[in-house]
């Protein structure tokens, strides 16, 4: 028990200094610097490819309605913004709703 209680010390002086450990501060190396602005373009390529509906659901998608609350927005059918999500997801490359959130983070939007 007489360990233990130099151990506490130690610690609180250590986080006294302030010093900051490798893992608590991150790095931007330009490889990933590189990777990130290739994985936009990428996404802005993407993006490109749709249609203005496919955008308009994309856009509804990623901030999170419902289908049915798309399909009232937009006049269309419920039927109709699962065909334009498929196409979006297909043309997005995205394996999952938080691919593209992710997507759309990543291009401001």
């Amino acid at each position: 028990m007489h360990d233990a209680g130099h151990a506490v010390p130690a610690m609180v002086a250590v986080v006294d200094t302030g010093e900051a450990t490798p893992a608590a501060t991150p790095v931007a190396t330009p490889a990933a610097m590189e990777a990130r602005a290739e994985a936009r373009a990428g996404v802005v390529r993407r993006l490109a490819l749709l249609t203005g509906r496919e955008r308009q659901v994309f856009e509804r998608v990623v901030q999170g309605l419902p289908n049915k609350q798309i399909a009232a927005q937009l006049g269309i059918a419920l039927k109709t913004v699962k065909v334009h999500r498929g196409r979006v997801m297909l043309k997005m490359e995205a394996a999952s709703v938080a691919d593209l959130v992710r997507f759309a983070a990543s291009v401001g939007l």
